[in-house]
């Protein structure tokens, strides 16, 4: 799977009014089998500037592939994907409690 999202970087800190502040995005992924859901996902979460959608995915394998190579913080994933969905997260969550 290409990850389009590889080149992410997020901004370590900014300046406010003079006042150097850090910051730091949630990192965002998305699992999910149908691609306006994921879109529109993306689209709501890239508009809060505290958070960074970094990979999305389309199936159980992609669970495994995002989890373990892309360290999001959070992934949302569709359980009524079809495949080992539960089995994928069993997975990941073994491997990295």
């Amino acid at each position: 799977m290409q990850n389009p999202f590889a080149s992410y970087s997020p901004p370590r800190f900014t300046r406010r009014n003079g006042v150097v502040i850090f910051m730091v995005k949630i990192a965002i992924a998305f699992v999910d089998d149908h691609p306006v859901m994921v879109a529109g996902l993306c689209q709501l979460f890239s508009a809060a500037e505290e958070m960074a959608v970094i990979a999305t995915g389309k199936n159980a394998e992609d669970i495994v592939d995002i989890a373990l190579n892309m360290r999001p913080d959070v992934m949302i994933v569709d359980l009524s994907m079809p495949g080992p969905v539960l089995e994928a997260i069993a997975k990941v969550t073994s491997m990295r409690p």
